[in-house]
């Protein structure tokens, strides 16, 4: 039943909002528009240091995608194009602009 919960969100913020040859937005980019934000709010981080952590995070879960790892039978997360995970980066950093303004 959880596992059916986790796939019906994350089917949700899959749903796109924009995507043509040049850009790509879903739902999940609201996720990393506020987590960008969140990051430099809280933590006071530099641009460079959000970044690295959004950065990092990517390289994360393109990792889990390419060993297929698994919460029970699903994946853990879904894949991505690389169009997706570039404006994942540029609205993460975005958030954190909004966040210094």
């Amino acid at each position: 039943m959880l596992n059916e919960a986790r796939l019906q969100l994350t089917d949700f913020l899959n749903s796109s909002i924009f995507k043509n040859n040049f850009m790509e937005i879903d739902l999940w980019s609201l996720v990393h528009l506020s987590t960008g934000f969140i990051l430099i709010k809280k933590f006071n981080l530099t641009y460079k240091k959000l970044f690295i952590l959004l950065f990092a995070y990517e390289v994360f879960e393109f990792v889990c995608i390419f060993y297929n790892v698994q919460i029970g039978t699903l994946p853990l997360f879904r894949e991505e194009s690389y169009l997706n995970i570039a404006f994942d980066l540029i609205i993460g950093m975005f958030g954190g602009y909004l966040a210094k303004r």
